[in-house]
């Protein structure tokens, strides 16, 4: 597991600024620091990242995983999924998992798998 709090106060990795991050893995605690510039993302202020209600949000994501979303967002997420391909061993670094990330929205992966989701889930609704 990774313990982060990012800039400013978040629970999450952070493109606005440094984040804070323990890594909890393999019986230690190790504490790093998560500097967004590192992977060359522009930091960028939090209340610029748009989000807000659930309908605006999902409008958000339906951008993102049509790539029509703003850098920041697709940033953000493409960060914090890094982060989680690293914490789960898909990866060996924040910077292979960003790339990662980025590749998969790129190519139309990330929604592929999203309609494949919505499809499931639909069909198991129905019975």
């Amino acid at each position: 597991a990774i313990i982060v709090v990012g800039t400013p106060g978040l629970d999450e990795v952070s493109i606005s600024g440094k984040s804070q991050a323990w890594d909890c893995r393999l019986g230690t605690i190790t504490q790093l620091e998560i500097d967004p510039r590192d992977l060359g993302i522009r930091v960028v202020d939090y209340s610029a990242i748009p989000g807000g209600t659930l309908d605006e949000n999902v409008r958000i994501f339906q951008s993102l995983i049509r790539d029509g979303t703003p850098h920041a967002v697709r940033d953000l997420v493409s960060l914090n999924v890094a982060a989680a391909f690293w914490c789960y061993g898909t990866v060996q670094s924040l910077t292979d998992g960003y790339a990662l990330s980025c590749e998969l929205l790129d190519r139309g992966a990330v929604r592929e798998r999203f309609v494949l989701f919505r499809t499931v889930a639909s069909r198991d609704r129905s019975r």
